[in-house]
């Protein structure tokens, strides 16, 4: 066990305490000593330093009933006097975490005292001069006792004249242990995006454990860390860290979970457009909708119905049915319960947990409903509900999509493009995967309905991407200012076809178009396949073989006469020897 050689001296000047013959004090390397008055040294000395949670604690022997303490500004604190000393006297300091080599006390008595002052660490004495003990005189002097011993300081005076004896000062010397410090937090604790990670570190450390459990970590249980913690859930880590044979302190970490696509509610009776609180039985369904398209609404179907200021009250058989805008998917609501009730709510589908008061899934419409139980109501204060993209794509497997949520394609069977460019004939596709909210998208998937769910942050394509939103206002052929395309479905596939002069395109909002400033060598259609889109070539047309469908180059445009090249025939690449 390696330790660093680090002697710091340690000065402890103890407080008596009056009435209770208690000695208590901080370990200090400094100190400064305060004589405003006499009689009481209770809280008359400040003490700084390096060492400071030793408690330190005196017991005195008095040879009569009566007792005295005074505070000297030269001798220190004054335990006893001629009229009523003394006997015995024993201080005490709790362990200092290393080997203790040497205790200075530096101490004195009153003219003609008889006294003597002796030391021991954890049980083991030490010497000065080579004795057992020294006697004190009356001028305050230092007394230093060497040895090698770990523990409980305890110093003792033995005073067999009626005499006072003054204590002024204890510096200690040690060798340090070495401490292993605790492993740190990144990000700190508190509440995190979900899928974040915390990271554990401390550089000096053999290794890393912690736990997710409640559990605490020791040298051979819990998971050894090897890479950042996923935070999914609200979790609390706790964690230690080891070098050789030493363990650190257990430190821990609380984080709860913020939800990208969250929308809080406040179920109180403005929610729901009234003027005034309801109750009992004056309406039989309410209903409120959040600015962001949520519906909520409470029927009552048994018991009462109610909603104060700042909560809404479920009372027996009563149901919430929370519904989506049309454009999203609800994937979590979680209420936050303000009554101590120990009760349920029971949803379709089946996820919803009461432990938690939380429902996951996939739906656009949640139905909860409160059995018939003798409680009297549970009560929310909050909903919140945790939203993602619904995005549908048909037949011919290309949509643009526009979302005022960032969007997370990671692991989806979705492909999302933003068009960053056009060179010659051809568009240029370029794949992401989490884009800011509000930015026009190209979608390519198998026809279905897909849920994309809402990410923390996104990045922004605003500057490169030639992909416009759409208002729901007529967008134009432009010979000023460049060329607009719609996705249209040209012979049985998706491309984007150039607006033409006088026949304007309606792209309703949630949907885009691509601008270009120049038309790619006047193509009328741009394409949509590339390699990165179809691989391989499908088959071989020899000699310009006559095919029974139209023929089309990369760029989208019918041919003829088609020669030596790649073409595509109904979706699929052929090459032309």
């Amino acid at each position: 066990m390696k330790r660093h050689l680090l002697f710091k001296s340690l000065l402890l000047l103890c407080a008596l305490v009056v009435g209770t013959n208690a000695w208590a004090t901080n370990n200090v390397s400094t100190v400064t000593t305060k004589f405003s008055a006499t009689g009481n040294v209770t809280g008359k000395f400040t003490q700084t330093g390096d060492f400071t949670s030793a408690a330190w604690n005196l017991g005195v022997t008095w040879k009569s009933s009566a007792s005295w303490q005074n505070l000297d500004s030269t001798k220190g604190a004054q335990v006893g006097s001629g009229s009523k000393p003394a006997t015995g006297i024993v201080l005490t300091g709790s362990s200092i975490p290393g080997t203790i080599t040497s205790v200075v006390v530096n101490t004195s008595g009153a003219s003609d005292v008889i006294a003597t002052v002796a030391v021991t660490v954890g049980g083991t004495g030490f010497t000065c001069s080579g004795n057992a003990t020294a006697s004190l005189t009356s001028s305050a002097a230092n007394y230093t006792f060497t040895g090698t011993g770990s523990g409980d300081i305890v110093i003792t005076w033995t005073n067999s004249s009626s005499k006072a004896i003054y204590i002024k000062s204890i510096t200690t010397t040690y060798l340090a242990e070495e401490v292993v410090a605790a492993p740190t937090f990144s990000p700190v604790a508190g509440e995190v995006t979900k899928g974040s990670t915390v990271t554990l570190t401390q550089d000096a450390a053999d290794q890393i454990r912690y736990t997710l459990d409640g559990t605490d970590p020791t040298k051979s249980t819990g998971s050894v860390y090897s890479s950042p913690i996923v935070i999914n859930e609200a979790t609390v880590i706790k964690a230690i860290a080891i070098k050789g044979d030493k363990v650190s302190d257990i430190t821990s970490a609380s984080y709860t979970v913020s939800y990208p696509g969250a929308i809080n509610i406040t179920p109180n009776f403005t929610f729901f457009g009234k003027s005034a609180a309801f109750s009992g039985t004056d309406f039989n369904e309410v209903t409120g909708t959040t600015a962001e398209g949520i519906k909520v609404t409470y029927t009552r179907n048994g018991g009462s119905l109610y909603a104060s200021t700042t909560a809404m009250r479920v009372y027996k058989e009563n149901t919430i049915k929370i519904d989506a805008p049309s454009d999203k998917m609800i994937t979590r609501i979680i209420f936050t319960q303000s009554n101590a009730t120990d009760d349920n709510l029971t949803a379709a589908p089946t996820e919803y947990t009461n432990a938690t008061h939380t429902w996951t899934g996939n739906s656009s419409s949640v139905t909860f409903t409160r059995p018939a139980k003798s409680d009297s109501y549970l009560q929310f204060t909050k909903i919140t509900v945790v939203l993602a993209a619904k995005v549908t794509i048909g037949t011919y497997q290309w949509v643009t999509y526009v979302s005022d949520q960032v969007m997370d394609f990671t692991g989806s069977d979705v492909k999302a493009y933003v068009v960053t460019g056009a060179s010659g004939s051809a568009i240029t596709k370029t794949p992401v995967t989490k884009a800011a909210a509000n930015t026009p998208l190209l979608l390519n998937a198998p026809a279905e309905t897909y849920t994309i769910p809402a990410a923390a942050t996104g990045t922004n394509y605003s500057t490169t991407n030639k992909l416009v939103a759409g208002t729901g206002a007529a967008v134009a052929y432009d010979a000023n200012s460049g060329y607009n395309y719609v996705l249209s479905i040209d012979n049985g596939k998706a491309m984007f076809m150039r607006i033409v002069d006088g026949t304007p395109a309606t792209v309703p909002s949630g949907k885009a178009y691509l601008a270009l400033d120049a038309a790619p060598s006047g193509a009328r259609g741009l394409n949509l396949f590339d390699d990165e889109d179809v691989t391989g070539i499908d088959a071989t047309l020899v000699n310009s073989e006559k095919v029974n469908s139209d023929v089309f180059d990369l760029s989208g445009r019918k041919v003829a006469n088609p020669t030596k090249g790649l073409y595509i025939v109904n979706g699929k690449k052929y090459v032309i020897k």
